[in-house]
């Protein structure tokens, strides 16, 4: 089945999620989700946009930067998205531009990968209904942009596996992981979670997101989908 790349993401794990069910997620989960993981650069670092001095602040702290370093990285940060190389929020449109980004500001940060996430096609024109601009005011997400270029999924690609994640507006995304649906997924579904705490076949991947889009669910209010999840090298070369 051919899958849809849908962008890439400079990921930090988060260690033990203090809401995982345990032993069905690792100790260590790589999330697309910002709920659950870091993804580098987080928006607050685009020069043009809003932050208090509290956020800017924790900024430093997350990425571990000085003031000159974090100048250097708000520059290279900025000048991607207005080459149109990172997409909002905090998708990159490329590999190349995100190793480079990797290689120049995030280099001493510890559990971090550059991670794609791919959309079987059956699913991207409703995908792409969902991610339209509401308005011409509204730029598009680096999802949606990518998503229209129709690139496929590669056969040779390190995969993963299935995670279940909702849009919300504005771009991000929440994962099942945020709404604790581990459990569900293996209690009531018997879906068996990998090693990566992610779905390993697609048809299993397909009845824990219809699973997730029911009211009765409780998930926040948006598509959910299987996104596939694959791992791309941090070194260019």
């Amino acid at each position: 089945m051919d899958h849809i790349i849908g962008g890439y993401f400079l990921v930090e794990g988060r260690a033990h999620p203090p809401w995982a069910t345990l032993p069905h997620l690792p100790d260590r989960f790589w999330s697309i989700s910002g709920c659950i993981a870091a993804l580098h650069p987080h928006i607050h670092l685009l020069a043009w946009t809003h932050k208090t001095p509290e956020e800017v602040a924790t900024l430093k702290g997350t990425m571990h930067l000085s003031d000159a370093t974090l100048a250097d990285a708000t520059t290279a940060a900025t000048d991607a998205f207005d080459a149109g190389h990172l997409g909002w929020p905090s998708v990159w449109l490329d590999p190349t531009h995100a190793q480079a980004f990797y290689a120049s500001h995030l280099r001493h940060l510890d559990h971090l990968k550059l991670l794609g996430i791919a959309l079987p096609e059956v699913y991207a024109d409703q995908a792409l209904q969902e991610y339209t601009p509401a308005s011409a005011q509204m730029g598009e997400t680096g999802v949606y942009t990518m998503l229209r270029r129709g690139q496929r999924l590669s056969a040779g690609a390190s995969l993963r596996g299935y995670e279940i994640l909702g849009s919300e507006i504005g771009g991000d995304f929440h994962s099942f992981a945020c709404n604790g649906l581990e459990a569900a997924y293996t209690d009531t579904l018997a879906i068996t979670l990998n090693a990566h705490g992610l779905i390993a076949a697609y048809d299993d991947a397909v009845q824990a997101a219809s699973y997730t889009n029911r009211d009765s669910t409780g998930a926040e209010p948006g598509l959910w989908l299987p996104w596939l999840v694959f791992e791309a090298s941090l070194v260019g070369g």
